[in-house]
């Protein structure tokens, strides 16, 4: 489990083919704790576990299917990447609860520089989208981010200067792709009202603040 707070930035030094699906080499540099094989590791909010290691480097299994529901498959070489390291029990939750489980691909619609900080209009599947609330948490390539706009196709984010002095984020461009996991309080409150209501089953219209107080949410 993770936090969405980025610990560092690393880069993509290598990506090739394996009996799994592909094989990824990341540069980062650890800080004062080593990274030991086993390990989960976020990256670009992808959970993946280290299988091999050298100075500074360190290499990936990512099966066939998370490579198809991620962006880590059409990553360049040399692409920078938020990298975050499983969290402590005893740490502080800074972001939210991350699971490091993409949703799926975003893409991104606007992305313009106001001053030091920057707004990001992210457009993702409905089914994905449901999820969202305004003033909700998100993770964007790993990073916790407040929705500051949401309806149901898409998301508006405001990225602070920390954020984007932090992160990967500065780099993106309209048309990017990005990984999204949409928090997983909320996917709790939705399969359990689809659970009390499988007449509305998938569909956002079941979702109403009488029903969130039926349920005993509000």
């Amino acid at each position: 489990m993770f936090t969405g707070i980025i610990e560092t930035v690393g880069k993509l030094k290598w990506k090739k083919p394996s009996s799994s699906g592909l094989r990824i080499c990341v540069e980062f540099s650890p800080g004062a704790e080593p990274v030991k094989g086993g390990e989960s590791v976020a990256i670009n909010g992808v959970c993946l576990t280290v299988c091999g290691m050298a100075r500074d480097s360190f290499e990936f299994d990512v099966s066939r299917q998370t490579a198809s529901a991620t962006t880590i498959q059409s990553l360049a070489l040399g692409t920078r990447l938020n990298i975050e390291r499983a969290m402590k029990p005893d740490f502080r939750l800074g972001g939210h609860l991350v699971m490091g489980h993409v949703d799926g691909v975003g893409i991104v619609k606007e992305f313009r520089k106001d001053g030091s900080a920057a707004h990001m209009l992210v457009a993702m599947d409905p089914a994905i989208a449901r999820i969202n609330v305004p003033r909700g948490s998100i993770a964007i390539d790993g990073v916790s981010l407040t929705i500051a706009e949401a309806d149901s196709a898409s998301v508006r984010l405001v990225l602070i200067p920390e954020t984007l002095a932090r992160t990967a984020l500065g780099g993106l461009s309209e048309g990017s792709g990005v990984n999204v996991e949409t928090d997983i309080i909320g996917k709790y409150v939705f399969r359990r009202i689809d659970l009390a209501n499988p007449g509305a089953r998938g569909k956002s219209a079941g979702m109403s603040e009488g029903m969130l107080r039926e349920q005993g949410y509000l």
